[in-house]
């Protein structure tokens, strides 16, 4: 949440997933002068404030880019013979021309013409940026490790092409939807609106020719806009390029607009939404308020400006303790002791104990009045004309609110505010019904129905009465509220219409309790606790240590299993988390051992197909090792005995051998995946990602996502064959999975409810692919650390387990060491 609601902030901590950014390293910075830096300086300054060498580049004539106050970054300056009048004037014809009011379609031609005349002038600049010698050679001596550009007018995303750098976007978009186009973001035109259109996601057959014919004219306008941008970065490059070429490789695109404000859509996990700012907070007293108190109180302590908005008289919402945000408060004429008479009437009414359906009806009852009394509170609210001035006068950015009573949407409307909801849950399923989710009652079971997933034919009939039936109660909960609603925003509205627009759900609770169903992206669980963590030895704990660890010093309580014989896990240093281990019966001369011969193998040389068969069999081999350490820690009643009694929240574990994901199934535990993927793309199998293979290049193909018909034929013959060795190289963690939870388990039922999925490597790196909501790239953390080797030889010994990264995960460090510009390549010593 805080990454949303200021974007300054969110753009730095985005930016320091790029691989070498995770050390204070160089930024360079390639803004688009005007406005759009005025958003941009922020950033640059908290990043340069935070210890990062951070170095703007602009033309020595520009507007709104003369610092008066001091700034944490530096600044370069490159020569143009462009005058600061000549902009003046362009941008003078650019307004008046918007003023014209001329009639269609002489202002659609009278537009365009005005704004490819002030990109040329843009593209000016860029020009005498490349032809200044003395600005080249700085660049490239400067050892930068990414560019962060507007690429509005292209030449940021030329410069960072030009130095070959990873970059980042940080924009408001661009023309003809190129941003989402240069991402591959599925964009249909049967519901997806063009900008100009001035249609809605819900368009008749009419408005859908018209954005056909909208989306036809955007290859033209475009390619006139862009013209010069595209002949000059041709030329810089020494190769033909597109638009697209200039784009498609951006690392993260910082989207500096809010969600809510879009039609839904489909973006990639790349795309991230910083809109936001000033914070109003808007809670349900009572119980609620304690689970969102923390989040506030965090927020604040953060430097957010936080203002609470609470009546005078609620439920623990008296602060006798200490807080760094600011509670603005408003009369009532609800007294204390009303609100304790409708709350005991209510626990008293849930333990009477009638029969059906009578309890059904009592509930019901009291439901409405406990809402009524609360909703009493709102309408006292909106009768307050200093809290009413005051708000409009504040100039808040968003709100946060529990959305229960509908009170804070009430209030986000009527500010027209982007707003966040943080919440539980609803009745009748209003949060999956607002944020349009899927929700077929063949599958999804309703509230109360205490069904599950899998249904007969009587519980899908009983499933679909419960669901006519919540339109009935729900408006009866709701009457109130809507019709206060409906008077204070000047118009009928429905609760849908009051939730629908939502920037982002905080949903408390864990996606794992749930029955599998379809969430929009904006959708984000927030569920967990003490935290039992599940490795993998080996490189695979090395990777994982750093983030046990800062968790641990973040306040979490964090255990970590580990067995009594391991590679690299000895704890020599100190460390914030526990760890408990488990007697095995494997020797570490044993995997010593297997490692020996894993990597002989890959030494071999051998001819095709004896090396696969060879590699096979040796992975078999090293895989059953682990599950007999695995099998080893189910045999141990002292820490089966232990697990069971520690209480843990959540579980996070490597997957890649499988004992996590068992152990978290065992305990009945949500569990989070940190890796970097899994033999025969299980991991992204078991999440239910579409996977065709037309496009979609499988491991080991070599292909592209831009396939022959002969490469379409290979990617599916290597798909057949993943069934194959995938069932081998887990037949004895399937096995023990079976043997443990008492049922016929796959390996799809050990993996498939993952709340989370850390995902190791860089979205960038990946051939585009549909991924679900909860898988989260993480690319670059480990690039953090770097010590030089000693300057002595080094022995088999104490070097296996860097071999043992770099055999695994060779295709995934390559890129990143290259996208970083490492000039010398350092490695982690044991």
């Amino acid at each position: 949440m805080t990454l949303r609601l200021c974007y300054p902030l969110a753009a730095c901590i985005f930016i320091l997933f790029i691989p070498g950014l995770s050390e204070g390293e160089k930024l360079l910075v390639v803004p688009m002068v005007g406005s759009h830096w005025l958003s941009m300086k922020d950033v640059a300054h908290e990043l340069a404030k935070k210890g990062h060498e951070v170095v703007v580049l602009k033309p020595e004539v520009s507007w709104q880019m003369g610092d008066k106050h001091g700034h944490a970054y530096s600044v370069k300056t490159y020569p143009v013979v462009t005058k600061f009048d000549e902009l003046d004037n362009a941008f003078q014809l650019y307004v008046a021309t918007h003023l014209k009011g001329l009639p269609f379609p002489l202002n659609v031609l009278a537009l365009y013409n005005v704004s490819a005349h002030l990109l040329e002038s843009f593209y000016r600049q860029c020009k005498e940026l490349f032809s200044s010698t003395e600005t080249l050679q700085y660049l490239n001596q400067s050892g930068f490790d990414a560019v962060l550009t507007d690429p509005f007018f292209m030449c940021g995303a030329t410069v960072a092409n030009y130095l070959s750098l990873p970059f980042v976007f940080f924009m408001r978009g661009l023309p003809c939807n190129l941003h989402f186009g240069a991402a591959q973001c599925p964009s249909p035109i049967s519901y997806v609106p063009r900008t100009f259109s001035f249609n809605s996601d819900h368009m008749t057959f009419f408005q859908r020719v018209e954005n056909a014919l909208i989306s036809l004219l955007e290859h033209y306008y475009c390619d006139g806009f862009y013209q010069a941008a595209i002949q000059f970065s041709s030329e810089v490059l020494q190769r033909d390029v597109s638009l697209i070429d200039l784009l498609d490789n951006a690392s993260i695109s910082l989207m500096r607009f809010d969600f809510v404000f879009e039609y839904p859509r489909p973006v990639m996990p790349n795309m991230v939404f910083i809109g936001g700012g000033k914070l109003l907070v808007v809670p349900m007293v009572g119980s609620h308020w304690l689970s969102m108190n923390e989040v506030v109180q965090k927020l604040a302590e953060r430097g957010h400006e936080v203002v609470v908005l609470k009546p005078e008289v609620s439920w623990q919402m008296k602060e006798a303790e200490k807080h760094a945000y600011t509670v603005k408060t408003y009369p009532v004429s609800t007294k204390l002791e009303d609100l304790d008479s409708a709350f005991q009437l209510y626990v008293d009414t849930h333990l009477k104990s009638l029969p059906f359906p009578q309890n059904v009806l009592a509930l019901y009852s009291i439901s409405v009045d406990a809402f009524i009394i609360l909703s009493r509170q709102c309408r006292d609210l909106f009768s307050s004309t200093e809290t009413l001035q005051y708000l409009n006068q504040s100039g808040f950015d968003a709100v946060l609110t529990d959305p229960i009573l509908m009170c804070g949407a009430t209030v986000a409307n009527y500010l027209s505010l982007p707003f966040v909801f943080f919440m539980r849950g609803f009745p009748c399923n209003l949060h999956y019904k607002a944020a349009q989710c899927p929700s077929p009652l063949s599958y999804i079971p309703r509230l109360f129905s205490f069904n599950s997933d899998h249904m007969t034919f009587f519980q899908r009939v009983e499933n679909a009465l419960i669901s006519l039936l919540e339109l009935f109660y729900c408006r009866g909960l709701y009457q109130e509220a809507v019709q206060f609603s409906s008077e204070v925003l000047q118009r009928d509205v429905s609760p849908l219409d009051l939730l629908n627009t939502a920037s982002i759900w905080l949903l408390r609770f864990d996606f794992v309790f749930e029955y599998p169903r379809p969430v929009m992206p904006n959708m984000v669980f927030i569920g967990g606790g003490k935290l039992l963590v599940v490795p993998v030895v080996g490189s695979h704990w090395l990777s994982m240590k750093e983030v046990v660890q800062k968790l641990a010093e973040r306040g979490h309580e964090v255990v970590v299993l580990k067995p009594e014989v391991s590679w690299q896990m000895k704890e020599a240093e100190k460390h914030a988390y526990t760890v408990k281990t488990y007697p095995v019966s494997t020797k570490f001369e044993e995997l010593d051992s297997a490692f020996q011969r894993y990597f002989s193998t890959h030494l071999k040389g051998l001819p095709f197909p004896l090396n696969f068969l060879a590699l096979y069999s040796i992975s078999a081999e090293v895989f059953s090792i682990f599950y007999v350490q695995c099998r080893d820690l189910f045999s141990s009643t002292e820490t089966l005995q232990y697990l069971n009694q520690s209480d843990f929240d959540a579980v996070l574990t490597d997957p890649v051998v499988m004992c996590g994901p068992l152990l978290a199934n065992y305990l009945s535990l949500p569990f989070v995946f940190f890796m970097r993927g899994l033999p025969c793309n299980l991991h992204f199998g078991a999440a239910q990602c579409p996977s065709p293979i037309s496009y979609v290049p499988r491991t080991f193909s070599f292909n592209s996502d831009h396939m022959t018909f002969f490469q379409r034929v290979e990617n599916a013959l290597i798909s057949l064959l993943e069934l194959f060795y995938c069932n081998g190289y887990y037949r004895a963690a399937v096995e023990l999975s079976s043997e443990v939870l008492q049922r016929d388990v796959s390996l799809i039922d050990l993996l498939n409810n993952a709340s989370i999925s850390l995902m190791r490597f860089d979205f960038v790196f990946e051939y585009p692919r549909p991924v679900m909501p909860n898988m989260v790239f993480i690319g670059g953390i480990n690039c953090a650390q770097k010590k030089p080797l000693p300057e002595i030889d080094i022995q088999y010994e104490n070097w296996k387990s860097f071999v043992w990264l770099i055999s695994n995960l060779s295709i995934a460090v390559r890129p990143l060491m290259i996208a970083a510009n490492y000039k010398e390549i350092t490695l982690m010593n044991d």
